[in-house]
């Protein structure tokens, strides 16, 4: 599996990279949903042309991506781990994965094989482990998931994507409660 990854993880870092800032972390992003297909509503009466078109049905996959540990060292082994989980009615079949990485700007794409092609209804699984070094000299850094899973019927057919970065985590939002003055 690593040798698969390695164009998609081994990119070039510049020699006067700038350090990271000790405060990054992983940022993870939230799952999008693209290309989706509904099956046409069967009106005989109708002619195909003035069939009703069915609104989209739901999708019921999400992508998780984890990185550990989650402030790698230069020179230390990180593991990027991927889950896909069908919160459906069917199972999903994985038709296929693509993993995007972005490092200080430059941006490599490929295949890979997962590692589980089904997902029943409601499970979670795990799509992709691949171990490697955190780099010297990381400005910038981005993993992009993107699965294209249908429903065992044919059903729920799209482009699930997900994104996690390496970030200055956002701070909290504050409270809209007032804050009460001090004493009694």
């Amino acid at each position: 599996m690593l040798a698969t990854l390695a164009p998609v993880l081994a990119l070039t870092i510049a020699a006067t990279a700038t350090p990271p800032s000790d405060d990054r972390a992983f940022c993870a992003g939230t799952t999008k949903v693209t290309n989706a297909v509904a099956p046409p509503i069967a009106d005989d009466a109708l002619p195909p042309r003035e069939r009703p078109t069915p609104p989209p049905e739901p999708h019921p996959g999400t992508i998780a991506l984890e990185v550990t540990p989650a402030r790698p060292a230069t020179g230390e082994t990180y593991t990027l781990r991927a889950w896909f989980s069908n919160d459906g009615p069917e199972g999903m079949t994985i038709r296929s994965l693509i993993v995007a990485a972005t490092r200080n700007g430059r941006r490599v794409q490929a295949p890979v094989p997962p590692r589980v092609t089904s997902v029943p209804a409601g499970a979670r699984e795990l799509v992709l482990s691949v171990d490697d070094l955190w780099p010297e000299g990381v400005r910038d850094w981005a993993i992009e998931l993107t699965v294209v899973a249908t429903g065992d019927r044919g059903r729920n057919t799209g482009r699930y994507s997900n994104r996690l970065d390496w970030c200055v985590p956002s701070p909290p939002k504050p409270s809209a409660e007032r804050p009460r003055p001090a004493g009694p």
